[in-house]
């Protein structure tokens, strides 16, 4: 997040800070969005009229957005969901130094 106005700060192709993220700077990282290794496992038991019953999944080496989380930061629905206590780190004035833009960043 720039210090000075709470914008986000992006890595251009030659590895230099800019505010600006365009299609000409934009490279190939080498991560996909596939997973190696995913699969779920579960338990059912009963005993005496009583049921317990559970699954888990799981995926192993993917890169994703983590859209949960994007939507627990998104400042236009302030007031409608529930949101994570981290947007109460959201940039706020100059110099402020976050890993949470502002609410109102221009380049989001």
């Amino acid at each position: 997040v720039n210090p000075a106005n709470g914008n986000m700060l992006f890595l251009d192709i030659d590895g230099n800070l800019t505010e600006d993220i365009t299609t000409n700077d934009q490279r190939a990282t080498g991560k996909n969005i596939f997973p190696d290794y995913q699969g779920s496992f579960g338990f059912d038991a009963d005993y005496k009229n009583f049921f317990f019953t559970t699954q888990f999944n799981y995926t192993i080496g993917v890169y994703r957005s983590d859209f949960d989380m994007q939507g627990f930061l998104d400042p236009t629905s302030i007031g409608q969901f529930r949101h994570s206590r981290d947007i109460l780190r959201a940039w706020s004035q100059p110099g402020d130094i976050t890993d949470v833009p502002s609410l109102n960043a221009t380049n989001a």
